[in-house]
């Protein structure tokens, strides 16, 4: 029977039968799309077949309406056919990838088995491509707990940098301390989470625990930095102070009359001692906010005015000091500072050039001090050898959350820095990795604090050196 034939005939039965055929599935739209293919790369055992399968599918999945319903049928099948196939790991994550982004639903479930194939490849590796696939874990391992910290999912993301640490012993020294701070903040928020949630079932049965609502109350307003939250937990009952400040802190600050936000900055100020890091960092940020808009509202002849400028001074020393013991720290090329981030970083934000460098030796005419003119690429300072240190100072201190350095030029891995350490406001030293020729250290403070110097600790090879050092604001202080 011909295949005109054939169709005619389907055709007068379905007039006849009055019915529409049932649509084809993903997975039979797939048998009949790919079957032959499916069945040979089951009876061979290369893994080209597979593979070259497997990326056939992925394009055809990112070629079609994320809506579609056999995108994650695809998806699902091409990361079946590559995750346990040599040269086939990529293409099995990027089959996760797009998976969570046409199916949210499947996001965590694209997120396990992401961290799955990569973990089954760096135990499958040996030698130098252990090495490779070790970094690439602990990357994946870091990404996706930063997604959960960002969305409040706090255990979950604890487990994964508790998983990530000990790759970053291992194979990537540089992120240790960063993976620890964001350890030990997913940790204790999630503690004080669950703190919350006992102290409120129980206060269901007991109302009248005046010490445990007190404690909730706090954890609410200081450690969740939640003052809505921690209004509906008030006993108005009482004649407390701390009452009318949280009612005041849920408020929008442009609304607040001036004495108002002196008293609460005033009040968070005294909050933060004894609270945690976090805590500590969310109460003083919260009392520079009120002292700062005190100072922009009030009047300049108002008493507090000396008092309130002293307060946020103190507040942001003390900000100053706690970010500078764990700023975050990112490596990157020239290229890829280029081409990733230079727009972030204008030139024309730059404060640092009112500093003034000295350094324990220079190599001819490239003196610390050129470092600071904001040339981004030559070699405004080189050592006289391979090891010594630089040191930056600006008095009075200019305000910035990242501050960037420049390699010298010259070819990528030249000129290494070796064992070096980086200290900022004379707090502990860091250790930094990888610094070299054509590379950009990009450090984030978490916050926009004072910076008063650096300093920079260099035992490396050649004539290491910098062609500038860069300070920048946050975001919101630009």
């Amino acid at each position: 029977m011909t295949r005109y034939v054939l169709a005619i005939t389907l055709l007068v039965c379905l007039a006849a039968t009055g019915r529409a055929p049932a649509a084809a599935t993903p997975d039979e739209t797939i048998a009949a799309t790919y079957g032959k293919d499916l069945a040979q790369a089951e009876r061979t055992p290369e893994p080209a077949d597979d593979v070259a399968l497997g990326r056939r599918m992925l394009d055809d999945a990112r070629n079609r309406p994320a809506a579609d319903p056999l995108v994650p049928a695809l998806c699902d099948k091409a990361y079946a056919l590559t995750v346990d196939q040599d040269g086939g790991i990529q293409i099995a994550v990027d089959a996760m990838t797009c998976l969570a982004e046409a199916v949210p639903d499947r996001r965590q479930e694209a997120r396990t088995r992401t961290i799955d194939a990569r973990q089954q490849h760096y135990q499958k590796s040996r030698g130098r491509e252990r090495g490779v696939a070790g970094e690439r874990l602990l990357a994946t391992l870091v990404q996706i707990a930063d997604e959960l910290l960002a969305s409040a999912r706090f255990a979950q993301a604890a487990t994964l940098y508790r998983r990530a640490l000990p790759l970053a012993t291992n194979l990537h020294d540089i992120n240790r301390n960063q993976i620890e701070a964001k350890l030990e903040y997913a940790q204790t928020r999630q503690a004080f989470i669950s703190q919350a949630d006992r102290l409120k079932t129980h206060l269901t049965d007991k109302p009248d625990d005046r010490q445990a609502r007190d404690k909730l109350v706090r954890i609410l307003a200081l450690e969740l930095d939640d003052p809505q939250a921690a209004a509906k937990q008030i006993d108005f009952q009482r004649d407390d102070p701390t009452n009318k400040y949280i009612l005041l802190a849920g408020m929008s600050v442009e609304k607040l009359p001036a004495p108002a936000c002196a008293a609460l900055g005033t009040w968070y100020h005294n909050l933060a001692t004894g609270a945690s890091t976090h805590g500590r960092i969310l109460a003083l940020e919260r009392a520079r906010t009120y002292y700062r808009r005190f100072l922009e509202t009030a009047k300049p002849d108002a008493a507090d005015r000396p008092a309130v400028e002293q307060a946020l001074a103190r507040a942001n020393d003390t900000l100053a000091d706690i970010a500078a013991t764990s700023p975050a720290l990112t490596l990157l090329t020239c290229e890829e500072f280029t081409t990733k981030f230079a727009d972030r970083f204008p030139a024309s934000n730059n404060v640092a050039g009112k500093g003034a460098a000295t350094a324990s030796s220079n190599w001819g005419d490239r003196k610390p001090g050129h470092a600071l003119r904001g040339e981004r690429t030559g070699a405004a300072w080189s050592l006289g050898g391979p090891s010594g240190w630089f040191r930056a100072e600006w008095d009075p201190p200019v305000s910035g959350r990242y501050i960037l350095l420049f390699g010298r030029d010259g070819a990528p891995g030249g000129n290494p820095w070796g064992r070096a350490f980086l200290t900022i406001n004379d707090a502990n030293p860091r250790r930094i990795v990888g610094m070299s020729s054509a590379h950009v250290f990009i450090i984030d403070l978490g916050l926009t604090v004072p910076v008063k110097n650096l300093k920079l600790q260099i035992q490396g090879k050649m004539y290491p050196g910098l062609a500038a050092v860069e300070i920048h604001p946050g975001e919101d202080e630009k």
